[in-house]
C-alpha cells in the first residue's frame, strides 16, 4: 500500500480570508487591479496555493477521486502549455494556534447550514409528492418539468361557462378526481397552472441547495494525497507545507523564487512583497469564461497612500482567519484611521470608543495575526524543491501528463 505524503488537513469551503479587502481595492485603486490573459505570463514561474482550490474542484465534478485527479492536472496543464512552470503548494497537518476562534465559528456556520439544507431537502421531498400527485390528477402530456407550457396568455372563457385549461389551442380534459377518504381535495380548476407554480417552488429549492452545499464541502486528505501522488509521478514541482500554504507562498515570494502567487482570497497580499503580484480569477479564465485579474501590490500601496506595515495593520483591522473585525468600524472608517495613526495601538489609544468595543485580549490576537503575516509558522525546507526546480522541464512533464 502507498505510505501517504503527509495527513493534510481539510479546507474549509468557509473560508474568510481578509473581509471586504478586494471590494476596498476595486473602489479605492485605479490602475493596481488590470485584466489580463495567461498566455502574458510565458517565462515566468508561479506559485499556487493548490489546496485553495480543491473545493472549488469538488464543487464543479463532484466527489468523484478520478474527476478531482483528472481537473487538478488540467489546471497544470493549463500553465504548462502557456511555458509557465507552477510550483504547487499544499497546506500541511497542522493548524496554527492562532486560528482556534476562528474555525470555531466555522463548525457553528457549516452546523446553520446542515440544518437549512435538512429543511429544503425535506420541502423538496413535499414538493415533488404533491407534483406527482397532481401530474396523476390531470389529463396533461407533461413529459418533463421544463416542457411545461405557460398557458396565462390565452384567452378567458365566455362568461358563464366554466373554464379549461388549454395547452397551445387544444382543449384539456380534467376528468373527476376521486380522492381519498381523509385527505383535501386536489384544487384542479387551474391544473397547469398549479403544475408551473409547484415546478417552479422546486427550481427555487434545488438553487438554494446547490448554494448551501457549497458551503459546506470539505477537501479530506482522500482528496488531496492522489493528487499530490499523480503531481510527484509527473515530476510537477510541489511542496506540502507543514502548517498553511499561505506561509510557504509568502516565503517563496520573499526569497525571490516566484514572480506571480496564484490564489483567489486575499491572504497572500498582506505582506506579499511588491515585486511580486497575485493572480486570481486563474481557475475560471481556464474555462474562458473571465479574464485574470492581476493584483500590483505596489501599485496598491502608492495608490491607498500608505506603507507596506500600514497595509498589513488594515487587513487585520478588516478582520482576517486570527483577529476579528471591531463591531461598528468598516472599510471606509478603518481605512481613515490607519492613513491618520499608522498603527493600532496609536489608533485604539485616539479612538476610545473604538477601544470600548475591542475584548480584553484583542491586541493578543493582533500580535498573533501580525507575527503569521510577517513570518508565517512552521520550519519549511525549501531545498528540496530547489531540486525539483533545477530538474523541471516543461516540455518533457506536458508529454508526460498528457500522452496518458
Amino acid at each position: 500500500m502507498r505510505k501517504p505524503f503527509l495527513h493534510v488537513h481539510f479546507i474549509d469551503s468557509l473560508k474568510m480570508g481578509i473581509l471586504g479587502l478586494f471590494d476596498m481595492l476595486r473602489k479605492e485603486t485605479g490602475t493596481a487591479i488590470k485584466q489580463t490573459t495567461i498566455s502574458n505570463y510565458a517565462g515566468a514561474t508561479v506559485g499556487i496555493d493548490i489546496s485553495s482550490f480543491m473545493y472549488k474542484w469538488i464543487y464543479l465534478v463532484g466527489d468523484d477521486p478520478e474527476a478531482l485527479e483528472k481537473n487538478a492536472l488540467d489546471f497544470i496543464v493549463f500553465f504548462l502549455q502557456n511555458e509557465i512552470i507552477p510550483i504547487c503548494v499544499f497546506d500541511g497537518s497542522k493548524i496554527p494556534p492562532g486560528k482556534a476562534a476562528t474555525l470555531l465559528a466555522r463548525k457553528k456556520r457549516r452546523e446553520a447550514v446542515q440544518i437549512k439544507i435538512s429543511a429544503a431537502q425535506t420541502q423538496l421531498e413535499t414538493l415533488e409528492a404533491k407534483l406527482v400527485k397532481l401530474k396523476a390528477h390531470v389529463d396533461v402530456p407533461v413529459a418533463s418539468d421544463t416542457e411545461v407550457k405557460a398557458v396565462g396568455d390565452q384567452p378567458g372563457p365566455p362568461i358563464g361557462e366554466q373554464p379549461r385549461p388549454t395547452i397551445g389551442e387544444q382543449p384539456v380534459s380534467v376528468p373527476p378526481v376521486e380522492q381519498p377518504v381523509g385527505e383535501k381535495p386536489i384544487e384542479v380548476s387551474k391544473p397547469i397552472e398549479k403544475v408551473e407554480e409547484l415546478i417552479t417552488q422546486k427550481h427555487l429549492l434545488q438553487a438554494d441547495l446547490k448554494k448551501y452545499n457549497t458551503q459546506v464541502i470539505k477537501v479530506l486528505p482522500r482528496h488531496i494525497e492522489p493528487i499530490m501522488a499523480k503531481f510527484k509521478e509527473y515530476g510537477i514541482p510541489m511542496i506540502v507545507a507543514e502548517y498553511e500554504a499561505d506561509f510557504v507562498l509568502n516565503k517563496l515570494a520573499k526569497e525571490n523564487m516566484v514572480g506571480y502567487l496564484v490564489a483567489d482570497d486575499g491572504d497572500l497580499l498582506v505582506d506579499m512583497p511588491p515585486h511580486v503580484k497575485l493572480l486570481r480569477q486563474v481557475n475560471k479564465h481556464r474555462f474562458g469564461t473571465v479574464e485574470i485579474d492581476e493584483y500590483d501590490k505596489a501599485t496598491i500601496l502608492l495608490e491607498l497612500g500608505i506603507e507596506q506595515d500600514q497595509f498589513r495593520e488594515l487587513c487585520i483591522l478588516l478582520g482576517c482567519d486570527y483577529c476579528d473585525r471591531i463591531p461598528g468600524y468598516g472599510i471606509v472608517r478603518n481605512l481613515k484611521l490607519i492613513r491618520s495613526y499608522t498603527t493600532i495601538e496609536v489608533i485604539l489609544d485616539q479612538e476610545k470608543r473604538m477601544k470600548k468595543n475591542t475584548p480584553k485580549d484583542y491586541m493578543d490576537f493582533v500580535k498573533t495575526s501580525r507575527k503569521y503575516f510577517q513570518t508565517g509558522l512552521g520550519e519549511d525546507d525549501l531545498e528540496p524543491l530547489k531540486s525539483q526546480l533545477k530538474n523541471f522541464k516543461i516540455g518533457e512533464v506536458y508529454s508526460r501528463i498528457t500522452s496518458k
